[in-house]
C-alpha cells in the first residue's frame, strides 16, 4: 500500500464503517437510558402505591377503618405517582441530553478531516513565516 494512498482510505473508513459504528454506539447509549430510567415501566405503573404499601381490608365492617384504608391508599398513590413522575422528568430530560450530545458528535465527526487539514494547513503557513 502506498503512504500517498492514506488519506483516502482514512477519509473512505471514517466516512462509512467508523460513522456507522458511532450510529450503533449511540443506538445503544439511547436504549440504555431509556431502561436504566424504566420510562415505559414508570409511565405503565404511574399510579400503583409507592413500594406497594397499602392496607389490606379487614373482616367486618367499619367506617373509621374504612376511610383510614382508603386514605392511606390514597397517599400511597399519590406519592407514587409523583415520584414516578419526577423520575420520568429526569429520564426524558437525560434522553434529550444523550440526543444533542449525539447530534453535536455527529456534527464534529463529519468535521473533524476539514478541521483536521485546516489546522495542518493553518500550523505549516505559521511555521514557515
Amino acid at each position: 500500500m502506498s503512504f500517498s494512498l492514506l488519506p483516502f482510505f482514512y477519509l473512505q473508513w471514517h466516512y462509512s464503517r467508523a460513522f456507522s459504528d458511532m450510529m450503533r454506539i449511540w443506538g445503544n447509549i439511547f436504549r440504555f437510558t431509556f431502561n436504566f430510567f424504566s420510562v415505559s415501566l414508570l409511565a405503565r405503573s404511574l399510579f400503583s402505591p409507592w413500594k406497594r404499601v397499602h392496607e389490606e381490608a379487614r373482616r367486618g365492617f367499619d367506617i373509621g377503618e374504612y376511610l383510614s384504608r382508603k386514605l392511606v391508599n390514597t397517599l400511597m398513590r399519590i406519592v407514587g405517582a409523583s415520584l414516578r413522575l419526577i423520575i420520568i422528568f429526569f429520564g426524558i430530560f437525560f434522553l434529550c441530553v444523550v440526543t444533542l450530545a449525539g447530534i453535536v458528535i455527529f456534527i464534529a465527526w463529519i468535521l473533524t478531516p476539514l478541521i483536521l487539514l485546516l489546522l495542518v494547513i493553518f500550523g505549516f503557513r505559521g511555521f514557515f513565516s
